[in-house]
């Protein structure tokens, strides 16, 4: 039988008054859990999750209209698609070995790994499994990539990739909705870098809101007399690696050049020292995108490499994955490095917090213990991707509950790990945004240094930006724009809001 545990039950050691319990079989109410004497950290952590559960809540609550209509006509293009590439797929399999990887859903990855592996006899590739930690045959997007530089499987390779791409579009398209909005969960401690991770609702409906390719956003619409609008912060998360830099060593090269206007232009004129830079950003920027090796520019190394670079990924892992020669992105790495000497002071800080005292402390007070292996490479690149990962998380929910408690005229309705978006009254912009984006701003002090990281705003009907569908050759004038470009179209929204008329909560049937 559990039984209530009184303040007598509960030890206070140490000068930071941490509690332990008696070891005793308890059920805590909620004054008494209140009451316990919490160490600093786990009180802004309890603080923090209290104080989400309000705007979270309305966001599962409030749900998202859907444009049926457009969404049940995609939902058959994709189904239609599937049928012909599960077609291709059974040719290329009975041509090449005389035999399906067909299942009646997917594709049989037993069969799959026996086509290629034994009757192809291509070179065998390897991943970790999770749950075993043993190295097994891998059929898993990496591994299909790289057996598409082999010419005879090449174009099975394509297909089936193509396939699962199809699935999990039609997994999207297919969720089942309520009274035609689209509603998620989201769990507030889902994650160990404080973002949010979101799921179905308790009745089996919607699905993961953050992870939606962006062409499939479009199909998410603001209500009737409504318009949507997307804050996000720019180059949130290099800021951050370049003030953790300035915060453990005192040096500024990455930050200013984050600050400094076009973050991956500064990198590639500070790294390519020999190109005919001019000092003007504009100017430079076209240079940077000038080719550097195959279809990479010089602006796409910095961005891509720099990230990589920020985060402890070696040179053989960046050739891995930017399909690059390892002497091209070990030649990039040298020269980073040689311009940006904080970064590596910040990952040496990083490994002796964790080989002194085994925890990491981010800007807001957040901390979090890392239980593996205090000398191993993972944890390490793990510790040094929390800091700026959970700085960043924590500022979206500080402006996400600064949004939520401070304007009601808005109505919130998805927080994305480092963007909140909203829906308000056509009439009331562009006061709306102003104020909105105001509240997005979460300053960051040291040494007499603030850092305050710009958000951008873009505004629409339907929660996907224009330049991804035009892009993906699927245009269309609702698109979110930026907020200033907008108000100097002064666009109208041209597709109507539909509204629930009944028949629309019925699940898409497969």
């Amino acid at each position: 039988m559990a039984r209530i545990v009184s303040n007598q039950d509960l030890d206070v050691v140490g000068e930071e008054e941490y509690w332990v319990y008696n070891g005793l079989d308890c059920c805590l109410t909620l004054e008494i859990f209140e009451e316990m004497p919490f160490p600093p950290y786990a009180q802004v952590a309890y603080n923090y999750e209290r104080a989400m559960q309000a705007p979270v809540m309305e966001m599962q609550l409030r749900g998202w209209l859907v444009n049926e209509t457009s969404r049940q006509q995609a939902y058959d293009v994709a189904r239609i698609k599937r049928k012909r590439l599960r077609e291709i797929i059974e040719k290329f399999s009975q041509a090449m070995a005389d035999m399906t990887v067909l299942a009646p859903v997917a594709i049989s990855t037993t069969k799959l790994k026996t086509l290629l592996y034994d009757k192809l006899k291509l070179p065998t590739k390897y991943e970790i499994n999770k749950q075993t930690r043993k190295r097994q045959p891998s059929v898993n997007r990496e591994a299909l990539e790289t057996l598409m530089n082999y010419h005879y499987p090449a174009p099975l390779c394509r297909a089936l990739l193509a396939l699962r791409d199809v699935n999990k579009e039609l997994e999207t398209l297919g969720e089942r909705l309520t009274k035609g909005r689209a509603h998620s969960t989201y769990n507030i401690a889902g994650t160990d870098t404080w973002r949010f991770s979101s799921s179905s609702d308790v009745f089996g409906n919607g699905t993961n809101r953050q992870n939606i390719e962006p062409t499939l956003r479009r199909f998410f619409v603001a209500d009737p007399g409504y318009k949507l609008c997307n804050i996000d912060r720019s180059q949130v998360e290099s800021r951050l690696v370049g003030w953790w830099c300035y915060v453990t060593s005192g040096l500024t090269n990455y930050l200013d050049a984050c600050e400094g206007g076009d973050l991956h232009t500064v990198v590639a004129s500070m790294c390519w020292q020999d190109l005919p830079w001019t000092g003007d950003l504009k100017k430079d920027k076209a240079i940077a995108e000038s080719p550097y090796y195959r279809h990479f520019t010089y602006r796409d190394m910095s961005k891509r490499g720099g990230h990589a670079s920020n985060y402890m990924t070696t040179p053989p892992t960046m050739s891995k994955h930017l399909k690059l020669p390892k002497k091209i992105t070990q030649a990039f790495q040298d020269a980073y490095f040689e311009r940006f000497p904080e970064i590596r002071q910040w990952h040496t800080w990083v490994a002796q917090q964790l080989q002194t005292i085994g925890y990491i402390d981010n800007s807001f007070g957040f901390r979090r213990f890392f239980l593996g292996r205090r000398y191993d490479d993972t944890t390490l690149r793990a510790a040094v991707a929390h800091l700026p990962q959970s700085d960043n998380a924590i500022m979206t929910k500080i402006s996400l509950y600064h949004i939520w408690n401070n304007m009601p005229e808005v109505q919130v309705l998805h927080e994305n790990h480092d963007n909140v978006l909203f829906q308000y009254l056509e009439e009331d912009e562009p006061w709306v945004v102003n104020k909105a984006m105001n509240l997005m701003d979460v300053p960051l002090e040291h040494e007499g240094r603030t850092m305050i990281i710009p958000s951008d705003a873009k505004v629409g009907w339907m929660w996907a930006e224009a330049d991804d569908l035009e892009r993906a050759g699927l245009a269309h004038p609702d698109a979110m724009i930026s907020f200033e470009k907008d108000q100097d179209l002064g666009r109208t929204r041209t597709q109507a809001a539909e509204p629930y008329r009944g028949i629309f909560g019925v699940p898409v049937s497969s």
